[in-house]
């Protein structure tokens, strides 16, 4: 707590969470090497959050893959705790910026990654 913050509210990528025990999206072989050293970035960035210590509250959210411009706001959103969630796996950025407002506003959920999806 260096820094003097208490909650810590990061944005993940959706290629880090776990599909299955000790299985991420990151892993798929399809997945262009470039994109995987990026998202190892974040990798280290949760691991580095998950030895803090108690003093600091921290939350990572993670959109699905499908990040859209376009998509209409809906109000709302589902959620799940260090896997990506079933299903079409799509969010609008509008919906997306309401996931960690809420966890500013009334924390919920602490020291995990928290998918987020319509």
């Amino acid at each position: 707590m260096r820094a003097g913050v208490r909650r810590l509210v990061t944005l993940d990528i959706a290629t880090t969470p776990e599909t299955a025990p000790g299985v991420r999206l990151m892993d798929a072989p399809e997945l262009p090497g470039a994109w995987r050293a990026f998202a190892q970035g974040y990798v280290n960035e949760f691991a580095l959050l998950s030895t803090a210590g108690p003093e600091l509250d921290w939350l990572m959210v993670v959109p699905p893959l499908d990040l859209s411009a376009d998509a209409a706001r809906t109000g709302g959103y589902r959620t799940a705790v260090g896997t990506v969630l079933d299903g079409p796996g799509r969010i609008g950025r509008a919906d997306l910026a309401l996931a960690p407002l809420d966890e500013l506003e009334r924390p919920r959920r602490s020291r995990v990654q928290l998918a987020v999806s319509v």
